[in-house]
């Protein structure tokens, strides 16, 4: 986004000094008699009433005067929107843009007050012998010069592809209605812009006395159709205007409450937002929350860290019995594993694979601790149920925390993108050959396996936070770990 100076020296004051200084030239001009040369340059009066250079002369009126003027209004508008959208400064791009617009709207000025445009100048030599031109017609070609200049040095971050957002409609609600307003603010001028211009020219026509003569009729219709065309497009453009603006407002918003979402799954990082952005003040307001949200809570920001103290917690195991960690690790080590809900099948299939593992390691002295982000109530009951039977044949204490509490302290990670992986198929398959189909979700469909060793000392040895949703952590870490004298 650039700033008020940018805006004041590179893009407005070049505009508005272009179009002084051409019309101060041009005004001056009208002064000379004959043909005056200094050196290679001549100075001669030329009232242009076609294109650039002198072209088209004999083309009807409404190609040379009323087409331009229209055109150039068009492009005065487009110029603003262009310069607000461009996502970096640029100078000579801006710069650029501003010094060809104001040579435009200089002979646009030109076509609406005379009908014709001053041109005074030529240039004569043995390399060159041009038509006869104004200084606006030369500065528009040193502006399209600073335009390709800003382009080849900086075109490669015209459109950063780290900037895109993804996708234009993030709140379609939202932006469909940001763009009704915008559309019906048009189409109310348009409709008064036009009542106003037809009633005027009809006028006109009766008072010229064509009303109602094939030219008069000729005339109205083609004022008619080309107003309408016009009309169209403008709408066309302010529809593609309202899309982009409200995307740089929603989109800020949207990212902001996603970030807050996260860190309320105890997920951290630093809130950033595109360059191009509205509302930048949300960065610093996200800092200030994720200091004191945390500070709040006695939650890190950051994932837990071997050597760091383990959360402390106190919950109800599945026998409805009081798990003090504090308590448990004053007895053994512990192996803390973090799931996703209790009739999970790609879960239950890692739990059958380490569950020899679960055994050796209550021999050496690490209690495992199995927690699932469902109530109670929400575990199988049935006793023939392959989840309850492989939960309960290990004999280990099992928590259930529903409200993710113990699943904050350990900042657990969820993506529901986590199951776009090549060993997703691979272990489904093998939870339905085992006999564990996906029943009811009672969890966070997103949530990511999390695998904490953690030695009598209360301290970290190992934290392991899945990338995936099949992946756990290395049964040899495990094994090694526990036949580590603590």
């Amino acid at each position: 986004m650039i700033n008020k100076k940018t805006w004041l020296f590179a893009i407005i004051l070049p505009l508005i000094g272009v179009v002084l200084i051409d019309q101060v030239t041009k005004f001056l001009a009208t002064g000379l008699r004959g043909s005056t040369s200094i050196g290679p340059i001549r100075f001669e009066l030329l009232l242009n009433e076609g294109f650039m250079l002198g072209s088209m002369t004999h083309v009807s009126k409404l190609y040379t005067l009323v087409l331009p003027t229209t055109l150039g209004s068009i492009l005065l508008f487009v110029f603003f929107v262009f310069q607000y959208f461009i996502p970096i400064a640029s100078v000579p791009l801006r710069l650029g843009m501003s010094l060809f617009t104001g040579g435009v709207i200089g002979n646009i000025i030109d076509k609406i007050c005379r009908g014709y445009v001053i041109d005074f100048i030529a240039v004569e030599s043995d390399l060159i012998n041009s038509a006869v031109f104004n200084l606006a017609d030369a500065i528009q070609w040193l502006g399209v010069g600073l335009i390709i200049l800003g382009i080849l040095s900086n075109g490669h971050i015209l459109y950063p592809i780290n900037q895109r957002r993804g996708r234009l409609w993030i709140e379609p609600s939202y932006q469909m209605k940001y763009c009704a307003i915008l559309a019906f603010a048009g189409i109310s001028f348009s409709a008064i812009a036009g009542t106003f211009s037809y009633t005027f020219l009809k006028f006109m026509s009766l008072e010229l006395g064509v009303l109602g003569t094939t030219r008069g009729s000729e005339f109205l219709k083609t004022f008619l159709s080309v107003y309408f065309l016009l009309t169209a497009s403008f709408l066309m453009g302010l529809f593609v205007l309202g899309v982009k603006l409200s995307h740089r407002s929603i989109g800020p918003i949207k990212s902001f409450e996603s970030y807050l979402l996260k860190l309320l799954n105890g997920e951290g990082g630093q809130f950033k937002l595109r360059a191009t952005d509205d509302f930048k003040n949300l960065e610093d307001l996200a800092d200030k929350y994720y200091k004191y949200f945390h500070e709040g809570t006695s939650l890190a920001p950051d994932p837990l860290l071997p050597g760091q103290s383990t959360p402390s917690f106190i919950s109800e195991t599945l026998e409805k019995s009081v798990l003090d960690i504090s308590e448990l690790l004053s007895k053994s080590k512990v192996w803390i594993i973090f799931y996703r809900y209790s009739t999970c099948p790609l879960c239950a299939v890692n739990l059958s694979d380490i569950k020899d593992l679960i055994i050796e390691c209550k021999e050496l002295g690490v209690q495992t601790l199995l927690i699932y982000e469902n109530s109670r109530d929400q575990f199988p009951s049935d006793p023939d149920n392959p989840y309850t039977n492989l939960i309960l044949s290990l004999n280990v204490p099992v928590i259930f925390d529903k409200d993710r509490v113990v699943y904050r302290k350990f900042r657990s990670r969820q993506d529901s993108f986590g199951v776009a992986h090549f060993m997703f198929l691979k272990v489904f398959f093998t939870a339905l050959m085992k006999g564990y189909f996906q029943t009811k979700i009672t969890g966070n469909f997103g949530r990511l396996p999390g695998h904490f060793l953690i030695n009598k000392r209360g301290t970290i040895h190992t934290a392991f936070y899945g990338k995936h949703f099949t992946d756990h952590i290395d049964p040899i870490v495990v094994r090694n770990f526990a036949r580590q004298v603590d």
